[in-house]
Parts: C-alpha cells; structure tokens; sequence
C-alpha cells in the first residue's frame, strides 16, 4: 500500500512539473509590445523572431505566463527579467523601424550571445521547451547583425576580411579643425595642468600603449 502511495505522489510530481511547459506550448502568451508590428524591410523576420524568442525577459511589459504571479515563481520570473532588461532592453534599444537604432556595444552582445549558446538560458528552455534558436533563426539574426554594422557602424578603414568586427580602426580624418587638435595635444601633455605641475594625462594614458599604462590595477 505505502509502495503504491509512493509512487501515485511520484506520478503526479511529474505531472506537474511537466504541466507548465506543456502549458507554454498550448497557451503561448502573445507579446504585448510586439517588435514585429512596427517592423518594416529585412528587420521584419528578425523581429519576429525576436518577439518569439527574446521579448519576454528584453522587452518591458510583456504578457508574462499564468504561472509568473504564483509564489516562487514570480520572484524567479521578475529577477529574470530585471536581469535581462539591465543587459539589453529591445524595445528602446531599437529606436527604427529598420532595427538600426542598435549600439555597436549592443550589436555584438547580441552577435555574441548567438555564436555562443549564451541565450537562451537553460532555465527558461526547460520551460518553454520551443524556445531555443533554430540553426536558421540564427543565421538570420547573425546576417542582420552585419547588415546593420555595414551600415551603421563600420569605419570604411578596415580589411574586407574584417569588415563584420566589431571593433572598427579609427577613421584617419574626422573633420577636425587643426588648431584645436593641436591645442588638444598640447594640453594632453601639459604637466602643469596636475597639482605639482609633475604629471600630465600622457603620463598615464601613453597614445603608443593605447592610452593606458597597460597595468592590471591603478598605481594612482
């Protein structure tokens, strides 16, 4: 009897823990601040794909799952999301309808996170069980993440080869007066700009090491 008990309260343990991913494939919540409706031209699949995979933990107010006010749940839920809009906020982040609106800095998070495996993360997969990209839904998203690069963000200075990175070289002109870029350089190593007329910014910020002394911690 106790053995039969036993194992009734093991069947509906997993009942229940298989109940609310099977739930999020019956009763998928719709995005309430859907990036796809405003979209326009190739940005079109990729917000689709977007609102589908990313918005519910990149997109402020978006239709949670029944289950996100349940005690335990609601905490995980919102710590989620607070952690995921911290990192990338979709909705403000792209301000046009083409989805240029993007930073460099957010282009590669993005760029990154995708070649990595990084998201999404196993927790959420192991509720919303087609929540994962497929090999197409990234290679669209990674072909959007050139596109708006090409287009947006590179310098025109690099190789073709390195066209798609996200650090781009500097342009050699950038339409500055030269009176005041000397004057800048003159005031970037006037030592009697510091307390003790002893240290100018070069003395720390080296332009042949990077503008930096290269140092694991500050000497001050």
């Amino acid at each position: 009897m106790k053995n039969k008990k036993a194992m009734l309260f093991v069947v509906l343990v997993v009942i229940a823990i298989l109940a609310l991913p099977v739930a999020n494939l019956i009763f998928k919540p719709q995005p309430s601040v859907a990036l796809s409706s405003t979209a326009s031209g190739d940005f079109v699949t990729v917000a689709k794909i977007l609102d589908a995979k990313c918005a519910m933990c990149h997109t402020e107010g978006e239709t949670l799952p029944f289950y996100a006010s349940l005690p335990i749940a609601s905490g995980v839920i919102q710590a989620d999301i607070e952690s995921g809009l911290d990192h990338l906020d979709l909705a403000s982040s792209l301000s046009s309808e083409q989805g240029q609106g993007l930073s460099e800095p957010a282009l590669a998070m993005i760029e990154y996170t995708i070649n990595e495996d990084r998201m999404p993360p196993t927790p959420f997969l192991a509720m919303h069980w087609d929540g994962a990209l497929s090999s197409s839904e990234k290679k669209t998203i990674l072909d959007w993440v050139a596109k708006v690069r090409e287009e947006t963000h590179r310098s025109g200075n690099a190789a073709d080869e390195f066209a798609n990175e996200p650090v781009q070289p500097l342009p050699a002109e950038h339409g500055q007066d030269p009176v005041i870029a000397a004057l800048g350089d003159k005031m970037f190593h006037e030592v009697r700009l510091s307390g003790d007329n002893t240290l100018s910014c070069a003395s720390c910020h080296g332009l042949d090491k990077g503008g930096t002394d290269q140092a694991q911690f500050s000497t001050g």
